[in-house]
């Protein structure tokens, strides 16, 4: 992957003289500011809060006004001119900027929780004029590219404001939107530099896209950003969960293990049999929920300031695993049967309550929790494995 390449330094940095560098407008859909700069709370009056990222990537608000919505971000990269993929018989060469950038735009969704995608590229810099042979000395040369027709916008849409009437005039008024986030440098760059050192980095930057996917989608096709969630979590749940232990794989091919006594096999050869089957099965839903378990914190239970929705529509403490054990059967049925999740799993995503959630769920139609609330299930596990493998032995699992 070549973000992995990208974070490892081998292409440089954007702040190398001798590197091509590549420029990016982000769009977020929120409010980033450097939370590092003491301000006294007006962050909006100091540039230097503009500054997020300045190693491995040059990441700096440019919005002006610095809270216009979506927030337009520069993103700056360094990156080959060119790469060659060889398969089989056929080669492909590109140029591998337009992968870092996307792929860096997935990993701050992920790490910040903010919807961030890719707009346009604005330019690319060299350190000297292509055109020109190389025993003239020309300096760096910028590339123009069109920006206006290529740029895309993908964001969350703007959330109105709830105003409370009461007998005295306005007696409450609630911003619904993703509050203003301050960035620790420090702590992304770390965070970044981590995703490298971790023994399933390949299967991170994965789940990471597939979290970034379920986050452009997640107001519009719930359904599907549902999918996608569960997705993101099994695919490193599935590298650092380990098999079962050897009575629950017996428990689970009992089946097995009684035909084969059956059919005349001694009672050793009759569990030996059984637990070969066992290891075909990829035990992927219990893989799932033992992984959230053993990822997420006390911040659950903490008010979500991303994504407001009404309490009864959440899980809470005691509910918690048969929430993760629906979560797992209603995907199985919407992948495999075409089932849909329901109205209620919308909750939160957009304005208001949709008359047909509230029906489904005075009615006791539906068990899935919403989608915002295993949205920020899945962020709690998805970075609490990254700040703990980061740290762990490189051998280290889950058991079941």
């Amino acid at each position: 992957m070549y973000v992995l390449d990208y974070l490892a330094g081998k292409y440089g940095s954007p702040s190398d003289k001798g590197a091509i560098v590549t420029e990016y407008r982000l769009l977020c859909s929120g409010e980033l500011y450097n939370g590092r700069v003491q301000t006294l709370g007006e962050w909006r009056k100091s540039d230097v809060t503009r500054n997020l990222l300045s190693h491995p990537c040059i990441l700096r608000v440019v919005s002006q006004p610095f809270d216009d919505y979506p927030q337009e971000l520069l993103l700056r990269v360094s990156a080959p001119e060119s790469v060659t993929e060889t398969k089989g018989n056929s080669s492909l060469i590109l140029r591998p900027d337009d992968h870092v950038a996307e792929d860096l735009a997935a990993l701050l969704t992920l790490f910040l929780r903010r919807l961030i995608t890719v707009s346009v590229k604005v330019r690319v810099t060299y350190p000297t004029n292509p055109l020109v042979p190389p025993d003239r000395e020309s300096g760096p040369h910028e590339w123009a590219l069109p920006i206006v027709n290529p740029a895309t916008r993908i964001t969350w849409k703007k959330r109105p404001v709830s105003i409370g009437w009461g007998m005295s005039g306005v007696e409450s008024f609630v911003d619904n939107n993703p509050p203003p986030l301050g960035v620790d440098p420090g702590r992304l760059e770390s965070k970044l530099a981590a995703v490298v050192k971790i023994p399933h980095s390949e299967a991170y930057i994965r789940a990471a896209k597939l979290y970034a996917q379920a986050m452009r989608l997640i107001e519009e096709w719930p359904d599907v950003a549902y999918e996608r969630l569960v997705s993101s979590v099994e695919t490193i749940a599935a590298e650092v969960c380990s098999l079962p232990l050897r009575d629950t794989m017996l428990n689970n091919k009992a089946i097995v293990w009684r035909r084969a006594k059956e059919m005349g096999l001694g009672m050793e050869d009759a569990e030996e049999l059984a637990v070969l089957a066992a290891k075909d099965n990829p035990w992927t839903s219990r893989k799932f929920r033992t992984f959230i378990k053993a990822m997420v914190d006390e911040t659950l239970w903490q008010a979500d300031k991303v994504f407001r929705g009404p309490d009864n529509f959440l899980p809470n403490r005691e509910t918690f695993d048969d929430a993760l054990a629906e979560v797992c059967t209603t995907r199985g049925a919407a992948v495999h049967a075409g089932v849909g999740y329901g109205a209620s799993v919308g909750v939160g995503s957009g304005w208001g309550i949709p008359a047909e959630a509230l029906h489904e769920a005075l009615s006791g139609g539906s068990k899935v929790p919403p989608v915002t609330w295993f949205e920020r299930v899945a962020n709690l596990a998805l970075n609490r494995y990254l700040d703990e493998a980061s740290t762990r032995p490189s051998d280290w699992k889950i058991s079941l």
